[in-house]
């Protein structure tokens, strides 16, 4: 994301009401997007994440694997620890607290739209930076660039193809989450790079953030550690061919800190894919490798054809690309090589997905949530040379404009429908709460802090204790769903 740095072109500066439109409109996607994101019902990862039970309790005894290391010793998730960590103790915590403001059970709700609404927009704005950065522009340009990404973030239909943050609450913890981290800590790393010198206290301080999220990151979610070693591989390459092995080695001397943060993270990141050997999750029948090969590409072709939501970015970015051509904007060519690079990077990491990345749950292996670096990467080249293509066209400004405004338009039309809403489980949960029955037998036919529709009381146990902990009930009790005769 840097060939374009040194390249920023005039910004014309637009009026206070230019400001207020554009925080308006970002508002309102927002304010959308949280009404979806609370109408989404909870997950059947939840109560054994956040009660802690015996299997996550072992990710707990052994956050950084040692015992794994030493004795070989196999359990869930053993390189994820700060995923689990911050999962659990938020849902602890934070519906605790919003109850001096609103009922038990709205809480778990506001939570969860608190959290996904975090990530949305630190995403959103995390992208605007790296462009603005990238190509110029002030604090209204960033706005506008926020307002352009927002619609992207879908939570409807072509979620299946473009979801940034997952229905789950429990995916989102360990996807999208630790996506905003790594972006952040990218951020980091080109700050320490391009940032003048002076002001030592500032850079100390970047630099402390900087190693602790190198630390935290590799063990939290699945996608950082395989897109560390990958980046890094692809970087050293085109420093190789930049500069050669002797200048490339005379910059890692002029910023040996900021290397040194980096190769720290290299060697957290390569720990913690090899931790991931020994994961269990999922482990049970799974098939040969090379039949995992054999299922990539229908996952591959689905995420494209299933909707047409990539095939219209991947249009707007070869017309942006053209357009940026024609009026021969002096960028161009430094655009063209970083997507060239960013293409080399996702081809390594797609060859290399059904390594790591099957799940019974996820039999074609590429599906929205292991392409999130994928997306991430589309989404910051079409937002890049959109950009680029407003602030340098002098004529028929006005059709591009209705074609990226179409587009954009688009994108928000088809995520106005709610595909998946909490109704039936939050009528479930208030039904159990008011009985004054043991065990109650339910008429709504939907899981409930569950994958499937509970049918045996037996199975509620730690459903029931999680609400116990949330203060939605008074007493244990047990449910269960049971067809009417």
């Amino acid at each position: 994301m840097g060939g374009i740095a040194h390249l920023k072109p005039p910004h014309a500066p637009l009026g206070p009401w230019w400001t207020i439109l554009l925080s308006l409109l970002l508002f309102a996607d927002l304010y959308h997007a949280g009404s979806q994101y609370y109408a989404t019902p909870l997950d059947g990862d939840m109560p054994p994440g956040i009660l802690i039970t015996w299997d996550v309790q072992k990710i707990f005894d052994d956050p950084l694997g040692i015992n794994v290391v030493r004795n070989g010793y196999e359990h869930a998730n053993p390189n994820r620890f700060f995923s689990h960590w911050a999962f659990a103790m938020y849902f602890q915590v934070v519906p605790l607290l919003l109850q001096h403001f609103v009922d038990p059970l709205d809480s778990v709700y506001i939570a969860c739209t608190l959290m996904k609404l975090f990530i949305h927009l630190g995403l959103v704005l995390l992208l605007a930076l790296f462009v603005r950065s990238h190509t110029g522009g002030g604090w209204i340009a960033l706005i506008f660039l926020a307002v352009l990404t927002t619609p992207l973030f879908q939570i409807g239909h072509y979620r299946q193809a473009i979801g940034i943050i997952d229905q789950s609450i429990t995916y989102t913890f360990f996807y999208a989450l630790p996506a905003l981290g790594l972006l952040a800590l990218m951020w980091c790393f080109q700050r320490l790079i391009q940032d003048p010198p002076g002001h030592p206290a500032r850079k100390a301080l970047l630099l402390l953030i900087t190693l602790g999220l190198s630390f935290v990151l590799p063990l939290s979610g699945p996608l950082v550690a395989p897109c560390v070693l990958l980046g890094a591989l692809v970087l050293a390459i085109r420093n190789m061919r930049r500069h050669g092995l002797a200048g490339w080695l005379r910059r890692m001397k002029n910023d040996g800190p900021v290397h040194g943060i980096l190769l720290f993270l290299i060697a957290i990141s390569a720990y913690s894919l090899w931790l991931g050997t020994y994961n269990t999750v999922g482990s049970e029948n799974t098939p040969a490798l090379n039949e995992i090969y054999s299922r990539s590409p229908k996952g591959l072709h689905d995420i494209f054809t299933t909707t047409p939501a990539i095939a219209i970015l991947l249009a707007l970015v070869i017309l942006n690309m053209i357009v940026i051509q024609v009026i021969k904007y002096p960028g161009a060519k430094a655009l063209r090589n970083d997507m060239a690079w960013s293409l080399l990077f996702i081809t390594m990491y797609v060859a290399l997905l059904p390594m790591g990345g099957y799940r019974p749950w996820r039999e074609n292996v590429i599906r929205f949530d292991t392409m999130i670096p994928f997306t991430l990467g589309l989404f910051y080249f079409l937002l890049a040379s959109s950009w680029l293509v407003i602030q340098n066209l002098r004529t028929k400004k006005w059709l591009y404009g209705l074609v990226l405004g179409g587009v954009l338009f688009h994108f928000t039309l088809t995520d106005f429908t709610l595909l998946n809403t909490n109704e039936c489980e939050a009528r479930a949960i208030e039904r159990i709460a008011i009985s004054t029955e043991r065990t109650v037998l339910l008429t709504e036919n939907c899981p409930i802090l569950s994958w499937d529709v509970i049918t045996d009381p037996e199975n509620s146990a730690l459903q029931s204790a999680l609400l116990l902990q949330w203060r939605i009930l008074d007493k244990p009790k047990r449910f269960y769903f049971q067809e009417q005769n």
